[in-house]
């Protein structure tokens, strides 16, 4: 979860003033904050892009977008690399605001309707950037070169001006890329490739910078946030599922070999949480995933690499999705406590959420249980 104070959180729990506001930028460039009737932030795991932020615009005389700097022609307002930087936050006290950043995005689409007062804004994280630059060339890193050092290269040959997590990045392993190792197209694939090997999750945080952030364990993880009902709480509504489609309780990750004479590398992963019914052999059955990277040369990283998967892969099958009061700082892979009307608590791990940038909407969750929270 985005640092924020003590003082925040208990805002949130009882009627307090919200603020919300939606940043316009041409390169370095801020244009102006912008005038805007709705709007939402979505960060999801399943996204290739991590996020998306969504905006309606107010235009002025229908040709003008509204800022508080002015008006920016709409024929300025283009898909050509403006971004938007949106923040929501709380008055804490007169004159005393706390606000959370909510990302940097790529604007994507521009939409609007002939005669209408207002434009839809569609962004994407700078994920996005990856994602749209393909190699011209297969890419193939020179033979020795570490792991972690292509990853650098492939975000910093793209995004040259972005900034890193150097503690992040230093503490990473020094491992070579394979031999041979090379990418046709997809610069993002390679990226995800060796963070998939080196065990981390390679994504920009909130203020732009690229994080190198370890796998988190869903079994281990403490609650961030409490998401209740009640008196005092910010539950508004829960629905539950259960779905065993997407449960695994062992990954087997296997290194790939040119000669026919090696066996490739094999490293294996178990959900062993005796208390869980979703560990391997238990009430769930056994349910094994299997991954391949040409990046697993020894038996060591293909155990890293099962476990790293493993540890996406570890759910229950109860998943809850929610409706509470916003809290903005709230993160994809967080723990959150879930108290539920009949006072049953659970402990969930944040798929997605959806933060609104207007006072009357609701945050929307949804989350896995997780696996040792689970009772047969």
């Amino acid at each position: 979860m985005y640092p924020v104070s003590a003082s925040f959180l208990d805002a949130l729990r009882a009627p307090h003033q919200m603020t919300a506001r939606v940043e316009l930028w041409s390169a370095a460039t801020k244009l102006g904050d912008l005038a805007f009737s709705d709007g939402t932030v979505t960060l999801d795991r399943s996204n290739t892009t991590y996020g998306t932020c969504d905006i309606t615009a107010q235009l002025i005389r229908t040709r003008g977008l509204a800022t508080d700097a002015g008006t920016i022609d709409l024929d300025a307002v283009n898909v050509y690399g403006l971004t938007l930087r949106p923040y929501r936050g709380v008055v804490l006290a007169p004159g005393r605001v706390e606000e959370v950043p909510l990302g940097r995005y790529l604007v994507e689409k521009v939409a609007t309707t002939a005669g209408d007062t207002s434009v839809k804004l569609s962004a994407s994280g700078f994920r996005s950037y990856l994602r749209d630059d393909k190699f011209l060339t297969p890419y193939a890193p020179a033979s020795g070169t570490a792991q972690r050092d292509v990853v650098k290269n492939l975000i910093t040959g793209s995004r040259p001006g972005d900034a890193l997590n150097t503690a992040e990045f230093n503490a990473l392993p020094t491992t070579p890329v394979a031999s041979g190792t090379t990418w046709e197209s997809d610069r993002l694939a390679a990226v995800e490739e060796l963070a998939t090997a080196l065990g981390v999750t390679v994504q920009p945080d909130r203020t732009g910078t690229w994080r190198f952030a370890p796998v988190p364990d869903p079994r281990t993880a403490a609650p961030a946030w409490t998401i209740d009902a009640g008196r005092d709480g910010v539950l508004t509504k829960a629905d539950l599922a259960q779905d065993r489609a997407s449960v695994y309780n062992a990954v087997v990750a296997t290194g790939e070999t040119t000669s026919a004479d090696t066996a490739p590398v094999r490293g294996t992963a178990y959900l062993t949480d005796a208390t869980s019914p979703a560990r391997w052999g238990g009430p769930f059955g056994r349910r094994p995933y299997f991954y391949s990277s040409a990046q697993l040369s020894t038996t060591a990283a293909a155990n890293a690499a099962a476990t790293a998967v493993l540890r996406k892969l570890t759910v229950a099958d109860t998943v809850l999705d929610l409706e509470s009061a916003p809290n903005p700082a709230l993160d994809v892979d967080d723990a959150v406590l879930v108290v539920l009307p009949d006072g049953t608590r659970q402990t969930h791990i944040v798929d997605a959420v959806t933060i609104p940038l207007t006072p009357a909407a609701t945050l929307t969750v949804s989350t896995r249980q997780r696996p040792d929270q689970v009772t047969p």
